[in-house]
């Protein structure tokens, strides 16, 4: 079987799935894949998950 590839653009669409853990395994593995090769993107990802957690701490004290 064919490894699957990814590039940046394909990245940014599967970061909501990544963190969700939707991905199928052979996604997972080409995101995963991508992430080690490209650092601008692994930052992206270090991002979003910072912009989760801040919200999520928002949300519960707003409630």
């Amino acid at each position: 079987m064919r490894r699957k590839r990814i590039h940046c653009a394909n990245f940014v669409e599967l970061v909501t799935d990544h963190l969700e853990g939707a991905l199928s395994s052979r996604d997972r593995n080409a995101f995963e894949e991508h992430l080690r090769v490209c650092p601008p993107c692994a930052n992206y990802l270090d991002q979003m998950r910072r912009t989760v957690a801040t919200l999520a701490t928002l949300f519960r004290r707003a409630q």
